[in-house]
């Protein structure tokens, strides 16, 4: 089978964008985990690289390969980053995973 031009790309493309996701491993403070979270430790998988980052609201730089920017929206369960020479890409909230109340994993991936 050979694939033409356009094919690959796309291909590619969608790829490498199906890949990008994050768990977030959120603790609570508080009776029974209603206070405040902390969204520091978060695990970021991508096709071509992955590391551990901090998720916690609003933006930085996550030193996470070419990824040059990440910001997250936790009142409204989304996020975007950017990776080096390409526009913005968003995430938003997938699933739940676990139900203790102090800690939890949180997955965003592409909308």
């Amino acid at each position: 089978m050979r694939l033409t031009t356009p094919a690959l790309l796309t291909t590619l493309l969608a790829t490498s964008a199906l890949a990008d996701s994050m768990v977030v491993y959120t603790v609570c403070t508080g009776d029974k985990g209603t206070g405040d979270c902390r969204h520091n430790q978060a695990a970021w998988y991508s096709g071509f690289e992955s590391g551990y980052i901090d998720a916690n609201e609003g933006c930085r730089d996550p030193n996470v390969g070419s990824m040059n920017n990440l910001c997250m929206d936790w009142g409204n369960w989304r996020g975007h980053f950017y990776f080096d020479g390409q526009g913005k890409r968003c995430i938003k909230h997938k699933a739940r995973m676990g139900n203790a109340p102090f800690m939890v994993r949180n997955r965003f991936a592409p909308n």
